[in-house]
């Protein structure tokens, strides 16, 4: 990733050392502080501090925040299942999507992941809406 990083600053004519902040999630291959990239940004540019990103954390809470409500937990639980079972049959998902595309033409169903809660929110607007 570093290396990418690297490459995009020479083709955009930017100065790694001019960096003087970074944010990334909260992965250890991000923010590791002896081996991540933001270690490697540092070795680079040390006036590049480095914050754990907003959105990241938000949506960590947002995570959290709906593991302690068990009707919640309940709830993704459902729809996990309803996308199993959907996408376990390719004629079952067809209809399915045929169904989504005639309610929203930007819907689709969703996979439930745990740790992004727009994945949610689109799973639960597909089961309301299809």
């Amino acid at each position: 990733m570093f290396d990418a990083l690297v490459e995009f600053l020479r083709e955009h004519d930017l100065d790694i050392r001019d960096c003087r902040g970074q944010s990334y999630d909260n992965a250890s291959a991000m923010k590791g502080i002896y081996n991540g990239l933001q270690a490697k940004v540092i070795e680079m540019s040390s006036a590049a501090a480095w914050i754990p990103c907003t959105a990241h954390s938000l949506n960590l809470v947002g995570k959290n925040a709906a593991e302690c409500c068990p009707s919640a937990v309940n709830l993704f639980d459902f729809l996990k299942k309803l996308y199993v079972f959907f996408t376990n049959s390719t004629h079952r998902d067809q209809v399915l999507t045929d169904a989504l595309k005639a309610s929203d033409a930007s819907l689709t169903l969703k996979r439930v992941t745990t740790t992004r809660w727009s994945c949610r929110a689109d799973a639960t607007k597909a089961l309301k809406l299809g």
